[in-house]
């Protein structure tokens, strides 16, 4: 990106009391946002396999509200947990981002997506099993005639 396009963007301190930046979007826009932009990962575990032991095993270990606070401390991310976020939320560096979730726009912001994603949620392990072809082209149909 070009320099006087972006800014970096400074990491918290451990505590949560370090600097905090600001990045522009990588948009032709000179203007600001209109709304807060929201970004989510998620994690995907399969039914199949016989695995799912330590598959729970895992997941109750990742969303503890220990490793999900030092998580998001070390890399300035929000918890994925409401009993994380409500111990973190008190912290007054972090309680702003809290108070704008609610108000925030995730990319992609198309109101067709959330169609699309419930489609590949549904749908991916089919293309393991079966012929990730047919499933790439269903998800590309439903995305192309927006949800």
């Amino acid at each position: 990106m070009n320099g006087s396009r972006s800014r970096r963007l400074r990491k918290l301190s451990p505590a949560g009391t370090g600097p905090t930046g600001t990045a522009l979007t990588a948009t032709r826009r000179r203007a600001p946002l209109a709304s807060t932009l929201g970004v989510h990962d998620d994690i995907v575990a399969f039914n199949a396999g016989g695995h799912q032991a330590a598959i729970k095993k895992f997941l109750d270990f990742v969303y503890q509200n220990k490793y999900q606070l030092q998580f998001a401390g070390e890399y300035g991310l929000l918890p994925a947990t409401q009993s994380a976020a409500s111990a973190m939320s008190a912290n007054p560096t972090f309680s702003a981002f809290f108070k704008n979730i609610p108000l925030s726009v995730n990319y992609p912001s198309k109101t067709s997506w959330t169609t699309v994603e419930n489609q590949i949620k549904t749908t991916l392990g089919q293309a393991i099993t079966g012929n990730p072809q047919t499933i790439l082209n269903a998800i590309q149909q439903t995305a192309a005639k927006g949800g």
